[in-house]
């Protein structure tokens, strides 16, 4: 073992807990985040060997939260598509539940063609499309504080239509 790879191994060794106390505040699991320790300590050996890391602490905690980050993202998209991904016995949705993702979907239509055009615009590249706010702002030449404000007004009118009654 080279005298880099022993002060990596060192590092680690010192930091584990800290960095375990710091990625189970993040992820709320112990197993992950040991997981998640030890991805970190594999990507800092990984980066050492290719580049010199002046702060490998630094680096090491940046590395572990950016994939406790991750992790949640990950969970976060599983989540909220789950109701999409759950496998039943049949491999085609009934015509009821076919009529229900229209009512819903249409629904959905109706929220965002009820949004100011502007509103609207902005809303669909930050929610639908996962534009970081930042990013919008700066494709449509506008601050970030009015990016969010558009955002919220979008959320807003949403919220309402969805407290609406369903209109038969």
């Amino acid at each position: 073992m080279s005298a880099s790879a022993l002060d990596i191994q060192s590092l680690f060794t010192r930091h584990r807990g800290e960095l375990l106390w710091h990625l189970l505040k993040i992820v709320k699991c112990e197993e992950t985040a040991a997981e998640l320790a030890q991805e970190s300590y594999l990507i800092l050996v990984e980066s050492a060997g290719k580049q010199t890391i002046e702060q490998p602490r630094s680096f090491l905690f940046k590395v572990a939260t950016n994939l406790a980050l991750n992790h949640l993202r990950r969970n976060k998209v599983a989540e909220v598509n789950s109701p999409y991904l759950e496998i039943t016995e049949h491999a085609t949705p009934s015509a009821e539940h076919t009529a229900e993702q229209t009512q819903r979907f249409e629904r959905f239509i109706g929220m965002i063609d009820a949004m100011p055009p502007r509103s609207r615009e902005i809303f669909l590249l930050h929610k639908v499309h996962g534009m970081p706010l930042k990013q919008v702002a700066a494709e449509l030449g506008i601050t970030v504080k009015a990016v969010e404000k558009h955002v919220t007004k979008g959320m807003a009118l949403c919220r309402e239509r969805l407290l609406m009654p369903d209109e038969d």
